[in-house]
């Protein structure tokens, strides 16, 4: 397929912005010589620090900027630019984290490109490398590592690369979304706040038919290896309950199963933590673990409601 045809592709990408100030002007400055370089939209998740949206406005001013009142969360605040892009008849969208950068000026058009070619993937990746670009990042890796489709590796190996591998899961730093089955599949579920609502939007894409993958020849920089918290063993962080809470919230909302076979994951997962902390002698962390899990068993008849929700498919 041609460049050419591949630039009338209404392509938007979204960024989504909290704190962002480290990363924000690479991010940008990745697309100069992209296609789309005029059709990205940054989301300001009312970020308390306000010089990289400065930045934004003064170097970018080409960049949509949308700006909220409130934190309203990471799945929340892409559907917001997912909504913008919809609203300009956009046939896909490419959602980039803040902290990740393209490799390729034309990172995005060779995803696209794959995409049309592929209509059945529902979410199309490229590679993630670190910071240094000296390694996949670690959690890429452990995607491929956990895939049973090996023939990437020999592929690879062999150097007869295909344009795409299937993976069963990766996580939303890059996503490309085809329109088409995102109708089907749905927005993303404003019941997550960070964490927990690409898994959700992953079982979605499966279950709906769709596959998830990635395409070999394009990708970015993730530059989240450094970012890594030591934990406060004595209780637990905010990220650390978002994240408890979005696991837990992701293994009852999966469509996939039955919700009996969601209920006993969610239940094995959570006593397991619960086990943990009380081996490390962690009694406050143990307790707030306890106390996110019978959250969640409050929410079982809303949760029900909002699987048969995204069962039957819907645009929002």
């Amino acid at each position: 397929m041609k460049m050419e045809s591949i630039v009338h592709k209404n392509t938007w990408v979204i960024i989504v912005y909290y704190n962002g100030l480290e990363w924000i002007e690479r991010c940008l400055k990745s697309f100069e010589n992209s296609h789309f370089k005029d059709q990205i939209i940054v989301v300001d998740n009312h970020s308390p620090e306000k010089k990289g949206i400065e930045l934004i406005k003064e170097q970018f001013p080409a960049v949509k900027h949308i700006e909220l009142n409130e934190n309203i969360g990471f799945g929340r605040a892409n559907n917001l630019g997912i909504e913008y892009a919809i609203e300009r008849n956009a046939e896909y969208v490419f959602l980039l984290n803040q902290d990740a950068w393209l490799i390729e000026n034309d990172c995005v058009e060779r995803l696209v490109k794959v995409a049309e070619r592929n209509q059945d993937f529902g979410i199309i990746s490229p590679v993630h490398f670190n910071s240094e670009q000296t390694a996949l990042d670690e959690g890429f890796g452990i995607y491929l590592s956990t895939s049973k489709n090996w023939q990437w590796a020999s592929d690879t190996f062999f150097e007869s690369k295909k344009e795409i591998y299937e993976l069963p899961f990766v996580n939303a730093a890059a996503w490309l979304l085809n329109l088409k089955a995102f109708h089907k599949i749905g927005y993303f579920d404003p019941a997550f706040f960070m964490y927990g609502e690409d898994v959700d939007l992953v079982n979605r894409t499966l279950f709906h038919r769709f596959k998830i993958g990635f395409v070999p020849n394009a990708s970015i920089v993730h530059a989240r290896e450094n970012r890594l918290k030591s934990i406060n063993k004595a209780s637990l962080s905010y990220s650390e309950k978002m994240q408890f809470y979005g696991q837990y919230l992701a293994l009852l909302k999966n469509v996939r199963w039955g919700l009996g076979k969601a209920f006993v994951k969610f239940q094995t997962l959570w006593l397991t933590h619960i086990i943990e902390q009380i081996a490390q002698q962690s009694w406050k962390r143990s307790w707030q673990i306890l106390f996110i899990g019978f959250r969640m068993m409050g929410r079982l008849i809303q949760l029900y409601l909002s699987r048969q929700k995204y069962k039957r498919g819907f645009s929002k």
